[in-house]
């Protein structure tokens, strides 16, 4: 573990002051920082590999205002959760905010985050698809390398705007990786990670699509239960959306589906104070080393609640739109996240440069259109995106909330979006488990949700798996809504994989970006999950706790 305690970091005006005091032992450490990072010059993904960040250190004492400050408390063993919360000042220029915000979270977490990545590129990549992925990425690069400089130059304010913020977003992996050298460096540790790591460690959600792409599976070849097990172990995740019973409250709940060598959790919360940004705070649920969630929930101070559920691509020709002259999902993110102010607008800056990867379900609901007690919603209320390579679909689905709720699945809802994914020739051959109405889980809210009108009763729905009564399950632990595949037989896709944590908010926790968040696979009606000799011969799973039975915790900025 990187600290038993929580420490503070401070960035003072291009320098960096490491707080310890008040947590470990009364040592104080004073450290000059010259953030010169953009001294190398480079175009492509490729360079980064040979990538050496320009620094100077030296022991100093500082005074004057901070330009970053981080709160960072690893408590992963006490509620399966590290927390950090970072604020930029926002007297310094974007640029320098960027660069700070990543240094004090890669100084305070890059321990841990190379810990994370050692074991996370041995199950996440194909090597057979390095050179692949590399050409990919560089081409990538190139792209916004021009688009960013195009844009300096763009009539189009939209344009100029959209770009500054993806150039923002690159400043601040260099500042993560500047930081992660500087905790390396201090500790006498080798580093692990290259900057174009680092890079490739932000594709969780990506990598995917891309895989498929290059090495397309056989889908026509196989069998049932080999394709219901692509599905569940491919896609992730459940989540749900209903008013309370008086409709003075409205919730919102997500449960991540995860392999659980991936049960390593970092939640965030980033107030970066950019100029003339809506959402200057963003927090979210995530992991070590990551500038997005992947699960993903996230909560904006622009009064925005953003998730989503992945869906499959079976029609493997889609994947022709998918070029290295597009945006991958997490920049993306990122951008509409920072940028947008309804749900609507959301949504129309998600869907620019689509890169066809992580194609999910997106789900954002516009907090300030919330009424307490109207008998019908605001039609701007809540949106959902489907996205396809080359292709989204969006509507407003509020009026679902009116008689029933939204739920998310793994299933596209647009009909488009399904048969064009290739659906329903899954549909035909195989059955229910391809519909989007009678799908295990479709079911299993259908059935249950009538009976949720409060927070305890969320908090129960998407914790629900009662896969050895519930007829919908039909007897297996990953057929529920949240998924136990590691409770099945050998015999029956028996995988340390499932739910891997629940988050829920609410209008009024909503306003101060609070959400209450649990760690580890469900264990409501099912035994705790504990790694042991059957599950540690083929997961790796360095720094997480042995145990997984942690209680629900809020999740509040600190800075």
């Amino acid at each position: 573990m990187l600290f038993n305690k929580s420490k503070s970091l401070l960035l003072l005006c291009g320098m960096v002051v490491l707080l310890c005091g008040m947590y470990v032992a009364g040592e104080k450490y004073h450290l000059m920082f010259n953030p010169n990072h953009s001294a190398d010059k480079r175009n492509g993904f490729r360079d980064l590999n040979a990538y050496t960040m320009v620094k100077e250190t030296k022991m100093t004492i500082m005074v004057g205002e901070p330009m970053a400050q981080v709160h960072y408390e690893e408590t992963i063993n006490k509620t399966g959760w590290a927390t950090l919360s970072l604020s930029t000042n926002s007297d310094r220029s974007d640029e320098e905010q960027a660069f700070a915000a990543g240094f004090v979270e890669g100084y305070v977490t890059g321990e841990l985050f190379q810990n994370y990545w050692i074991g996370f590129k041995q199950y996440t990549f194909d090597t057979s698809q390095n050179k692949q992925l590399d050409a990919f990425l560089d081409g990538n690069f190139r792209f916004m390398k021009r688009k960013i400089a195009e844009a300096k130059n763009s009539t189009n304010p939209e344009e100029r705007t959209y770009w500054y913020h993806v150039s923002l977003i690159l400043d601040q992996v260099e500042g993560m990786y500047a930081g992660y050298l500087k905790v390396m460096s201090e500790k006498g540790t080798l580093p692990v990670l290259s900057l174009a790591d680092l890079f490739k460690f932000q594709l969780d959600g990506d990598i995917d699509d891309l895989s498929n792409m290059w090495s397309p599976p056989s889908f026509e070849t196989m069998s049932k239960f080999d394709l219901e097990s692509y599905a569940i172990f491919k896609t992730k995740c459940s989540a749900f959306v209903k008013y309370s019973k008086d409709r003075r409250n409205l919730f919102l709940t997500h449960a991540t589906w995860d392999t659980f060598q991936n049960m390593l959790r970092v939640y965030k919360h980033y107030r970066i104070n950019f100029k003339n940004v809506p959402a200057k705070l963003v927090s979210f649920s995530s992991a070590p080393g990551w500038l997005v969630s992947v699960d993903d929930f996230y909560i904006t101070s622009a009064g925005l609640v953003i998730t989503e559920t992945s869906n499959n691509i079976f029609n493997l020709t889609l994947y022709q739109k998918t070029t290295p002259e597009t945006l991958l999902y997490w920049i993306r993110n990122i951008v509409a996240n920072r940028l947008a102010t309804s749900a609507k607008e959301w949504t129309d800056i998600f869907a620019k440069y689509n890169s066809g990867t992580y194609n999910n379900q997106w789900i954002v609901l516009d907090t300030k259109r919330f009424v307490p007690g109207a008998t019908r919603s605001d039609p701007e209320l809540l949106y959902i995106l489907e996205q396809i390579p080359g292709d989204c679909k969006v509507a407003s689905v509020s009026h679902f909330l009116d008689t029933s709720y939204w739920a998310s699945y793994n299933i596209p809802y647009f009909p488009y979006i399904y048969n064009i994914s290739g659906y329903p020739s899954q549909y035909k051959k195989f059955g229910d488990f391809w519909s989007y109405e009678n799908c295990p889980r479709a079911k299993i809210f259908r059935r249950d949700a009538p009976y949720v009108g409060d927070l305890e009763g969320v908090k129960r729905l998407i914790r629900k798996n009662d896969y050895q009564s519930d007829p919908f399950s039909d007897g297996d632990a990953c057929h529920q809504i949240a998924a136990r595949c590691d409770l099945n037989p050998p015999n029956k896709r028996s995988q340390a994989f499932g739910a891997i944590d629940a988050k829920v908010t609410d209008i009024q926790m909503a306003k101060t970006n609070t959400a209450v968040a649990q760690s580890g696979p469900t264990h409501d009606q099912q035994p705790v999950f504990t790694w042991n000799s059957q599950w540690d011969k083929v997961n790796i799973h360095t720094d997480q706790p042995v145990s997984f039975g942690f209680d629900w915790v809020e999740m509040t900025p600190q800075v």
